[in-house]
């Protein structure tokens, strides 16, 4: 799981298993220039008799992630804290070469998921930036396009970046 550990976030971050090796070292890149620490594998393996989208999952504890993230972060130069969290989403999905897919923050102690995409209004980071992890616990939460607001979700083809 997660600890902090000065200004880093040890995450372990889990891609699919067909991860080509330069985009396994770019999210590497990545993860060591926003201050991640941790593993980076691609060990999740899925079948399907068509093509599947990509998958990248953060595996931290919803409200260390987000407390220790945009604290972190959220301190430099004027930046408002959820500006990082979506910059670090855009930036791993576009090295994953912005084919079909989603990245997925996991807690596998509240059995929580939290589906980030780049293509997310502002609206929903900053949302997301002031829910409190009691808000969050527990279940599977997108952004709902209609609504303008995070609601539970289903895992589905809804869930995927283009």
């Amino acid at each position: 799981m997660t600890v902090r550990q000065d200004d880093e976030l040890n995450i372990e971050i889990v891609l699919d298993a067909e991860a080509l090796p330069r985009e396994v070292a770019a999210i590497e890149e990545i993860a060591r220039d926003e201050g991640i620490r941790g593993p980076v594998s691609a060990t999740l393996f899925h079948k399907s008799l068509d093509e599947l989208p990509w998958a990248i999952y953060l595996l931290a504890p919803v409200s260390l992630f987000f407390s220790a993230f945009l604290t972190r972060v959220g301190n430099e130069a004027g930046r408002d804290a959820y500006q990082a969290v979506r910059r670090l989403v855009c930036r791993l999905c576009a090295a994953r070469r912005n084919k079909r897919g989603s990245l997925t923050v996991r807690d596998s102690d509240t059995f929580t998921h939290i589906a980030l995409r780049p293509d997310l209004p502002e609206e929903a980071y900053r949302q997301l930036s002031q829910m409190g992890p009691e808000q969050l616990e527990g279940g599977y939460w997108m952004w709902d396009f209609e609504k303008n607001q995070w609601g539970p979700g289903k895992l589905d083809s809804s869930d995927s970046t283009k």
